[in-house]
């Protein structure tokens, strides 16, 4: 059940990416683990409440270059890349996984086996230090891009209640992240 959720979040992805931003990213789960592991430091946190067929939260970690460059593209730029990020940065992001997750929404509706989840986003932040929410998530999922040659990651982190959800055989885990400053 849950690797059919990652690709319809993949699938999505790719769609709305491409359709505020007129070109289709490559898009590539790399990785996806029950450990939390190691959060790159700074980096935007899109918080998304989840609820209906489930309760919990799920969170977007992107790193500021590319959240500024997909916010940049969205509003038909070049894809600037800043380090650092303010209010008009994490609206672009926060309205970008806005829309991801309400088609991630419609899609889930349409299928038999998944639960049937709502979505919104409760905060978008800038992170320059570790987040104790991060500690409540027993699930990672980190995916890449690539858009007009240009490469860009994204974590995505499942908290308990959610991840029972997708994942209803797994026993419930609570690992650590273990946040790191990687900006040096």
């Amino acid at each position: 059940m849950i690797e059919e959720f990652f690709q319809l979040l993949k699938e999505d992805i790719v769609a709305t990416i491409e359709g505020l931003i007129g070109v289709a990213p490559e898009v590539e789960i790399v990785s996806h683990s029950e450990n939390v592991g190691e959060i790159p430091i700074p980096i935007s946190k899109i918080d998304v409440q989840v609820s209906e067929g489930g309760n919990g939260n799920i969170y977007f970690l992107i790193p500021p270059e590319s959240a500024t460059a997909l916010g940049d593209l969205m509003l038909a730029g070049d894809g600037e890349v800043k380090s650092e990020m303010d209010e008009e940065d994490l609206d672009a992001i926060k309205e970008i996984v806005s829309n991801i997750m309400g088609a991630l929404s419609t899609a889930l509706s349409a299928q038999q086996d998944l639960p049937k989840l709502n979505f919104s986003i409760t905060l978008a932040d800038f992170k320059t230090e570790a987040d104790s929410e991060w500690s409540k998530c027993v699930y990672r999922v980190d995916f890449d891009f690539e858009i007009n040659d240009k490469k860009y990651n994204w974590i995505v982190l499942f908290d308990s209640d959610v991840y029972s959800k997708l994942n209803p055989s797994s026993p419930t885990k609570t690992p650590k992240a273990e946040p790191t400053n990687k900006s040096e």
